[in-house]
């Protein structure tokens, strides 16, 4: 097992978050998988419940855990990198939703009270921001998968069962506990995906930014060096990379009068967008990239 400084098994996301100098940064073992099934696992059969190949999803946790960052361009069976996202999940030495706040999750599904729902909501604003950022993400990935349920036959309660135990667990337990506590920890993690419409909504900092191991070379803004990303971090339908036709209108400099925070909310808002379709994907294109690369400059100043 790679225990050196670019180890991402078994590494927590306070220490992921801490390395990549961002505690809205998606890390890139969690992008990588979930925006190469959204592309290629929605429709797959028994996706997540399937298993990959073994050796492949090792080769993949080994490149992680040196530093590298696949892109999966290669890699034609998305079983395997469901089972590597499964991998890291279960490898977490806290999970998601922390071990603090296991007790209130728990309580709340014995007790199933009237206003459970927002409740469970102002438990989610109070986790550390790195899992604020990365659970509303995953879920809104889950809920894509459960979307698609007819064909790849992954309900919310399939789901539940697969990543409950990942995303709410104790710190320390016996076998009795876990038993008993399975199908409270299931319903949970079912509510959560069936609610993440008011989860997506919760407010708590600016978006989340692409991870930068993940980002493409595009062209750079004249006069400086600089790499951005060329694709979006939520929704089912990826946008493909920037090409010149829609690089060419980008300013070369910032907006001297744009500020940081009003980019990042407007990026916020075309990503809370989650029915794509409902825009010209090349317009959608257009303009996310032109934000992201903006708010980059800004960042780099």
């Amino acid at each position: 097992m790679n225990t050196g400084v670019n180890r991402v098994f078994g590494t927590s996301l306070h220490q992921l978050s801490i390395r990549m100098k961002s505690r809205r940064t998606i890390p890139p073992i969690i992008f990588q998988t979930i925006n190469y099934l959204d592309m290629n696992g929605l429709d797959q059969e028994g996706i997540f419940r399937l298993n990959g190949r073994i050796y492949t999803i090792e080769n993949y946790r080994d490149l992680f855990d040196i530093g590298e960052v696949p892109s999966f361009q290669t890699e034609c069976d998305p079983h395997t990198v469901a089972g590597l996202l499964k991998l890291y999940l279960r490898e977490m030495p806290e999970p998601i939703l922390t071990f603090k706040f296991y007790d209130s999750f728990i309580k709340l599904e014995e007790d199933d009270p009237p206003n459970k729902i927002r409740l469970v909501l102002n438990l989610i604003k109070k986790l550390p921001e790195v899992n604020f950022t990365v659970i509303k993400f995953l879920l809104g990935f889950l809920r894509r998968v459960s979307q698609m349920s007819d064909i790849n036959k992954m309900t919310k309660a399939n789901l539940a069962t697969v990543f409950g135990p990942n995303l709410l667990r104790q710190e320390t337990s016996n076998l009795g506990t876990i038993m008993q506590h399975t199908p409270l920890v299931n319903s949970m993690t079912e509510l959560l995906i069936e609610n993440y419409q008011d989860i997506l909504e919760l407010q708590r900092s600016s978006t989340p930014k692409v991870p930068r191991r993940s980002y493409r070379n595009l062209p750079p803004t004249p006069g400086k060096k600089r790499t951005l990303p060329a694709t979006p971090h939520r929704g089912s339908t990826p946008i493909l990379p920037a090409t010149s036709r829609n690089t060419q209108s980008i300013s070369s400099s910032a907006p001297s009068k744009m500020k940081k925070k009003q980019l990042s909310d407007k990026v916020a808002d075309l990503e809370s967008m989650l029915d794509f379709e409902r825009l010209r994907r090349e317009e959608l294109e257009k303009l996310v990239y032109e934000l992201m690369q903006r708010v980059q400059i800004l960042e780099e100043k």
